[in-house]
This record gives structure tokens, C-alpha cells and sequence, in this order.
């Protein structure tokens, strides 16, 4: 009876160990997360609506689809998502950005908790922190939507640009340093143009300010 209770034992260890042995990696490493302030703007520069927005992102391994759950410092707001994946210089992040409470509505600073589920029930948990910066720097911008030419605030620096055509796809994509930029020369089709976008990071409020132009 013993020998065969210690054989059957070997072999349920034998048979844990294949199956841990054969499911594939999955792990979470470094955890990056980004608030932005997300203005929309009228085609003479008139504000129209304004949100911050969170993104969350984190390496790791995985095989299968991912489920994200996204839960803030209160326990009151919460996102469930299917986490996208970017490569990044040969590096797999998953994650999901622009996620917002809408409105006019600030998110909440504090410590944030994720739970990230593997499609084979494995789950994943981690904290991270949202904090309050100083208060954004103001910016002069100008749109000349005739035209198609857009001047910067000199302070700003380093900036993303984006023109996106009516169903919003990406027409023309670049980073930009230059105070005074002619659209048209970028893309020639002008008149295709709905919007023209721009995100820079501030600093002192540790933020990015992404800022959007309605044509």
C-alpha cells in the first residue's frame, strides 16, 4: 500500500511539474504610466473640451490574449479592457492608454492598483502611483487653418505632430522642434486634413498636454 501511495504521489508531482513546466511565460516587469491633459480645440483656437487621460503600460511576457483591470485610489472607478500590445525597440508592452473619466473631471491622485489576467486563468497584480505636478505652464499656439500654418509657443520644445484625414487616419506623422511650421508643405492634400494634432510633456506638472485642432 505504501508503494503505491508513493508512486501515485510521484507521479501527481510529475504531472504538476509538466504542466508548469509547459505553460508559457508570463510576467510583468517595469510598469510606465502617463497622465496627459487632452484639449480639443475649434479651428480658430476656441476651446470646445478638455479631459485628462490616463495611460498604463507595462513589459512582460505573454502568450494569449490579455484581460486589464484598471482600479483607482478609492475603489470608486474601474477598467476592464483586453490590453493592447506595442513593440518598442524589440520590447513587448502591454497596456491601454487614453483612459478618461470624461468631462472635465480630474483623475484621482494617489496609489492605483492592476490586475492583469492571463487567457489561461494566471493573474497579475501591481500598484502604481498618479501624482500631482505643479501647475501646467501656459502655451500660446496659433492655427492659420487657411493657410495650413501653425506657430508654436517657443518654450515648448520637442513636440509630436499628427494630421489625420475625416475618418481619422493618419495622413502625416513627425516630431518637430520648429517654431513655425507650414502643414501644407507636409502634406500636400490640404484640403483632406480634419485634424491637427500636437503632444508635448510638461515637466513641472508631469503631465503631457496633448492639444487637438477641429478643422
Amino acid at each position: 500500500m505504501k508503494a503505491r501511495l508513493g508512486l501515485l504521489a510521484a507521479g501527481v508531482a510529475a504531472l504538476l511539474l509538466f504542466f508548469s513546466c509547459s505553460r508559457p511565460p508570463f510576467t510583468l516587469s517595469g510598469v510606465h504610466v502617463s497622465v496627459s491633459t487632452v484639449s480639443t480645440l475649434d479651428r480658430d483656437g476656441t476651446l470646445v473640451e478638455s479631459h485628462e487621460s490616463l495611460g498604463i503600460f507595462f513589459e512582460g511576457e505573454a502568450k494569449g490574449d490579455l484581460q486589464m483591470e484598471v482600479i483607482s485610489p478609492d475603489g470608486l472607478t474601474s477598467w476592464i479592457f483586453p490590453a493592447e500590445k506595442r513593440i518598442v525597440e524589440k520590447v513587448s508592452y502591454y497596456g491601454r492608454s487614453n483612459l478618461t473619466l470624461g468631462g472635465r473631471m480630474p483623475l484621482p491622485r494617489g496609489v492605483w492598483s492592476m490586475r492583469v489576467l492571463n487567457s489561461d486563468g494566471r493573474t497579475l497584480t501591481e500598484q502604481f502611483s498618479v501624482e500631482k505636478g505643479l501647475e501646467a505652464a501656459p502655451y500660446q499656439n496659433s492655427l492659420d487653418a487657411e493657410a495650413g500654418l501653425l506657430v508654436l509657443d517657443e518654450s515648448l520644445g520637442a513636440c509630436e505632430l499628427q494630421l489625420l484625414g475625416e475618418k481619422k487616419e493618419v495622413l502625416h506623422r513627425s516630431t518637430t522642434t520648429e517654431q513655425s511650421i507650414t502643414l501644407t508643405s507636409l502634406y500636400q492634400k490640404w484640403e483632406k486634413v480634419r485634424h491637427v494634432g500636437l503632444a508635448w510633456y510638461d515637466e513641472g506638472a508631469r503631465a503631457g498636454r496633448i492639444v487637438w485642432y477641429a478643422l
